[in-house]
Parts: structure tokens; C-alpha cells; sequence
């Protein structure tokens, strides 16, 4: 099966965060990741464009190893599946033959009708802008707390992301005007707080090249925070209990 090693990569990239998540099963042929985090804190499902099938469904035990190995590559490879292992290569370089892993004992699957469904209840949503991401990812870096809570005020209609403690130096970033998803709804001001570090991952593997579709927020009380670009990449962080311990580190 002949593949960009940088898609494949890209794919990866966006289910493991940085290390929040570090095993999954990849759909070969629709390129598609569906995973939840060790802590079911963070849900996901992200794909990229697909490509010839004949590999199918494989589980993956360690996807930084893959990840190194399809970086290194940088464009045009192959990919195959020898018996219990998944051949990773390119013409006139090396390959690795990787020990893949029973799709049963890949404890980040998750149902995709399950991530889909958390859409539903959503009720304002957010345009995001580059800008905004950066600052936040600068911000989290300096930041002592693991927490960040996203507030949709009912007079502005606008979406703010607040961190810090009361005995910690704080900051908080505007994301802008909100949308109701019901026009016709009244919803009242709300937050939700997620953890900070999660959202700076996702944050790091959005695609801003697609001008006209941006990435989006979406929200309700009491639910988990949606980032969503082009709804086929959906990662949904699951609210933390407010408590003033809640954000500390240990």
C-alpha cells in the first residue's frame, strides 16, 4: 500500500498530542483514529483523507515509534502488513517492521457514535483564530495550574478562556463573538473548565490552511468542551469538578 508518509504522520499526530494518548487502532483505509485518553478525560476522533485499503484495521501499541519512523520518511512510502507486524518503508531506505497489537487489548477504543452524539447537546459556538490559540499555548506554558476554564457570557455573547488561582498570577484570552446554535434559545452566562494542557495539544495540531472552515468551539453547562474542524476531527475534553484545589499542581 503506497502512502504520503506525511499524512499518515499528520493523522497519528492528532489522536497522540503529544503523548496524551499513546495507542490506538488506525483504520488504514478510511484514515481514521477513534481514542479516548488513558484517564477518559479527552475523546477523539480525527481522520485525514483516504487512501487504497489493504491493510484495513491495525492496532498500535506505541505511536511515537511510528510516528519517528514516518517523520523520517518525509513523503512517498509503503506500508504492509507481514503477519502479526506492519511493515513501514520507503524505496531505497530502511523500514521498520513494527509488532502491532490485538485490536482487544487497545484500552483508548472508543465507539464513534459516542463521540459523535456529545454535538448534540452543544449550545453556543466560536469561530477560533490562530492568534487566540497561540496566546493560550504561550500563556499555559508559564502557567502553574493544569486547568483552564472557558466562559460564554450571555451579554457579550462572547467566549473568554480564564487560568490561575487566586494566589497564582492568572491570565485570561478573548476567543470572540459566540454564536447560539438556537437562535431562538436563551441561554444564560456558563463555563466549563478542562484541562489546560489537553486543549494546548489540540491546539498544536489544527490545520489553518483551510481559510473558509475554520476550527470551532462548541459548548454547553455542564458538558465537555468540543474542538471541531471540518466535523470529521472532533476531540471532546470532559469538564473538571470546580473546587479551588481542583487546577493546583501536585
Amino acid at each position: 500500500m503506497q502512502v504520503d508518509s506525511n499524512i499518515i504522520a499528520r493523522l497519528i499526530k492528532k489522536a497522540y498530542l503529544g503523548g496524551i494518548v499513546g495507542e490506538a487502532i488506525i483504520d488504514f483505509g478510511a484514515n481514521v483514529i477513534q481514542a479516548v485518553d488513558p484517564t477518559n478525560s479527552i475523546f477523539i476522533k480525527v481522520s485525514e483523507k483516504s487512501q487504497e485499503d489493504t491493510i484495513g484495521k491495525i492496532g498500535i501499541g506505541d505511536l511515537s515509534m511510528v510516528i519517528k519512523h514516518l517523520d523520517a520518511l518525509k513523503g512517498e512510502a509503503y506500508i504492509k502488513k507481514q503477519a502479526k507486524r506492519l511493515v513501514i518503508g520507503a524505496k531505497g531506505r530502511g523500514e521498520i517492521k513494527y509488532l502491532t497489537v490485538a485490536e482487544e487489548f487497545i484500552s483508548s477504543a472508543v465507539s464513534e457514535d459516542n463521540i459523535d452524539a456529545l454535538i448534540d447537546p452543544c449550545v453556543v459556538k466560536v469561530n477560533m483564530n490562530q492568534q487566540a490559540c497561540s496566546d493560550f499555548s504561550s500563556y499555559m506554558a508559564l502557567a502553574k495550574t493544569k486547568s483552564a476554564k472557558f466562559s460564554y457570557d450571555a451579554k457579550t455573547k462572547s467566549i473568554n478562556v480564564d487560568s490561575g488561582l487566586e494566589s497564582e498570577h492568572q491570565f485570561t484570552i478573548p476567543f470572540g463573538k459566540a454564536e447560539l446554535i438556537d437562535d431562538k434559545a436563551k441561554i444564560e452566562s456558563f463555563s466549563v473548565s478542562v484541562y489546560g494542557n489537553h486543549v494546548d495539544q489540540i491546539f498544536g495540531v489544527l490545520d489553518w490552511s483551510i481559510k473558509e472552515e475554520p476550527p470551532m468551539i462548541l459548548m454547553a453547562p455542564e458538558h465537555p468542551l468540543l474542538i471541531v474542524q471540518n466535523e470529521e476531527n472532533i476531540w471532546a475534553c470532559l469538564p473538571l469538578v470546580e473546587t479551588n484545589e481542583t487546577s493546583a499542581e501536585e
